[in-house]
């Protein structure tokens, strides 16, 4: 081993040094701010063809949520899957056109393999069906024709008591929220 190799060990070294510091800091950080850095993470891949409508869920429970969104055409498979941080709002967009239902599980401590809280887990449906529309029409420009289209945004409370909350649900179980 000649004098330059040593170098160049010493020169990983401190790569690795470096890294493993900036890891520190970073897991440190996460330790402070919890589950924040989750906010509007799809817990899934979306399912399904894409559009380009938005849903915005505002969270009004101070535990964190996890919410599934269904076609009602298919209610055996959620087509997206969104982590929600407690009294934080995230938007889900490219959502296709259809009629959805939510159906949501709040708790504490997210465990990312089981992909379910660990303590005080409560789950729930929406009563109501959002209807997501993507309107087109023709507008005349100075190029001619163009088909324009018009996405839907909605947004909507999730929250604990009736002053929070702009969307009624019912209890489930932990076997219905995971179907």
């Amino acid at each position: 081993m000649d004098r330059t190799d040593i170098i160049n060990y010493q020169e990983v070294i401190m790569q690795i040094r470096t890294t493993l510091l900036t890891l520190l800091i970073v897991m440190s950080t996460l330790s402070l701010t919890g589950c924040s850095g989750l906010n509007g993470l799809m817990i899934e891949p979306p399912k399904g063809p894409k559009g380009e409508s938005r849903f915005t869920i505002v969270n009004g429970y101070e535990d964190d949520i996890a919410v599934k969104f269904y076609n009602v055409q298919d209610m055996t498979q959620h087509v997206y899957y969104m982590y929600v941080v407690g009294n934080r709002e995230a938007t889900l967009k490219n959502v296709a056109p259809g009629n959805y239902v939510l159906r949501y599980s709040k708790g504490k401590e997210w465990d990312p393999a089981l992909k379910q809280f660990k303590f005080s887990r409560e789950n729930f449906e929406t009563d109501q069906k959002f209807e997501i529309e993507q309107k087109e029409y023709v507008q005349e420009t100075a190029y001619g024709p163009q088909t324009v289209k018009q996405p839907t945004h909605m947004t909507f409370t999730i929250g604990s008591g009736s002053s929070k909350g702009t969307v009624s649900t019912q209890k489930i179980s932990d076997e219905e929220f995971g179907k």
